[in-house]
């Protein structure tokens, strides 16, 4: 911790802002998640809330979006477009959405059509199995998030006090357990 900031961000350090309109939030661990409106999207790094948005969709709801409530959805799509990365997390693979065992009369591929319409926007949608894969997926899509603001605060300092910040070019491997245990054996490697 040579310029005040340690060379890496430990998660449990990481603050992640979560709705509290969410009925059932996901378990970001081991990011610290803090209660807290949003105007956008479902969750945010905070302090960076400007960067990044995610919006967390299980089937039934992201249907519905695709149906009854697409004028609405559109609406939030276009407010997520405001920041520079926006991602709809989808708690459902591609088979799921092809099985189509919805109660909604939409058709299977219509759902696959708002997806690739939707994604030409500029909006990322990623198809996460479940909920655990799309609760892994968020972490660590915030986690990089807070990194690169991190990065970017310790390279600031090391220009105001003049010292060259430490870099870190591979992953240390508790950092990467903390997010998937296989992931620490991979790093290590």
């Amino acid at each position: 911790m040579k310029n005040g900031l340690p060379a890496q961000l430990d998660p449990p350090r990481v603050p992640v802002l979560y709705d509290p309109r969410e009925q059932s939030p996901w378990d970001l661990a081991p990011l610290r998640m803090i209660r807290g409106t949003l105007d956008t999207g479902d969750y945010a790094v905070f302090g960076a809330e400007h960067l990044c948005r995610i919006e967390r969709k299980t089937l039934p709801d992201f249907v519905a979006c695709c149906g009854v409530e697409r004028e609405r959805f559109v609406r939030e799509l276009e407010r997520l477009l405001a920041f520079p990365s926006r991602i709809v997390i989808i708690e459902a693979s591609l088979a799921d959405i092809k099985a189509g065992q919805w109660r909604s009369r939409i058709l299977p591929q219509c759902v696959v059509g708002s997806i690739a319409s939707w994604s030409a926007m500029g909006i990322s949608f990623l198809l996460a199995g479940d909920r655990d894969g799309a609760q892994r997926i968020a972490a660590k899509i915030l986690y990089s998030v807070a990194k690169r603001q991190w990065a970017s605060a310790r390279k600031l300092v090391g220009e105001v006090t003049g010292e060259q910040p430490l870099s870190r070019n591979a992953q240390d491997p508790a950092t990467l357990a903390a997010f998937d245990p296989t992931l620490a054996q991979e790093g290590a490697a």
